[in-house]
């Protein structure tokens, strides 16, 4: 689409991969409620490492990218709020964040 400028409909971009999902637009505000309610329960922290490691690597070659997603990986995991995800899973609860 970017060379050839190519326009497509919300359907084929959903077949190829490049959305997630397709709304109509009486469901779109709902929809996104929804997603921003996932994404919110989620880890403060992880959220906040995952968009750092997601913004650095854009521009790296794979080889460095890779690693650099997996040393944040890696500094997620040691977190306090790795344990407790683990944790609450097991328990089958929502977790609680610290931030640590």
């Amino acid at each position: 689409m970017m060379f050839t400028g190519r326009r497509m409909t919300a359907a084929e971009l959903f077949t190829h991969g490049s959305v997630s999902q397709v709304v109509s637009p009486a469901q779109l505000s709902a929809t996104a409620l929804s997603v921003a309610r996932v994404i919110a329960g989620k880890s403060p922290l992880a959220l906040r490492l995952a968009k750092q490691a997601m913004n650095r690597v854009e521009h790296l070659p794979l080889e460095d990218g890779y690693r650099l997603e997996q040393d944040y990986t890696a500094r997620v995991s040691r977190f306090d709020d790795a344990l407790e995800a683990r944790t609450a899973r097991l328990e089958k609860r929502d977790p609680t964040w610290t931030w640590r």
